[in-house]
């Protein structure tokens, strides 16, 4: 999953990234990574929606925003046991 926005004049520019957000894939979640594709310290800000430890869990839901009148470009890694494994 993978959101991003070249620039914004003036102001921040808010995102989400989700799991399974629409991709067919149902499971048990049992990590993550948010990954920050702008090396330079002017991406922004993430954080998980709501603010609760996502492991064990079936969905994660991850707000990300940008700084102002800048762009931004988050993806998001989930590892999980497919449903029919792990009940």
């Amino acid at each position: 999953m993978e959101t991003s926005q070249k620039f914004a004049v003036l102001r921040q520019v808010w995102g989400s990234l989700a799991f399974p957000g629409g991709t067919g894939v149902h499971g048990t979640i049992i990590g993550f990574t948010v990954n920050n594709h702008w090396t330079d310290g002017t991406n922004g800000w993430w954080g998980i929606v709501p603010k609760t430890n996502p492991l064990g869990t079936k969905d994660l839901r991850v707000s990300v925003q940008s700084e102002g009148s800048r762009g931004m470009h988050w993806s998001l890694d989930v590892w999980y046991i497919p449903t029919q494994l792990y009940n």
